[in-house]
């Protein structure tokens, strides 16, 4: 929390502790990154959802792989995995991890 003479606030949002100067705009910059999973992209050929991944975060190090596919279970910021059928089509939603 902040002390005596500190400008900075400490803000909980969806779980996660912000640390904030004492202007009320910073509140506005929290979560301005990419989204952290794309639900929208179920049905979608796989290479048209990476492009899609990679438009809104191109920093993401985005991977088509086939649904049941053996993956590590290992947590990454950058990482996005898309799971595909047969056909190439998206059969869950991507997200960050």
């Amino acid at each position: 929390m902040a002390s005596a003479g500190d400008d900075k606030q400490t803000l909980v949002i969806s779980g996660e502790r912000v640390e904030t100067g004492s202007n009320a705009d910073n509140i506005f910059q929290v979560n301005t990154g990419p989204p952290k999973s794309w639900p929208q992209l179920v049905g979608l050929p796989g290479e048209e959802a990476k492009c899609k991944i990679l438009e809104k975060g191109p920093e993401l190090t985005v991977v088509i792989l086939p649904e049941g596919s053996g993956v590590t279970k290992d947590f990454r910021v950058n990482r996005v995995r898309i799971f595909v059928d047969d056909n190439g089509i998206v059969t869950k939603a991507p997200h960050i991890g």
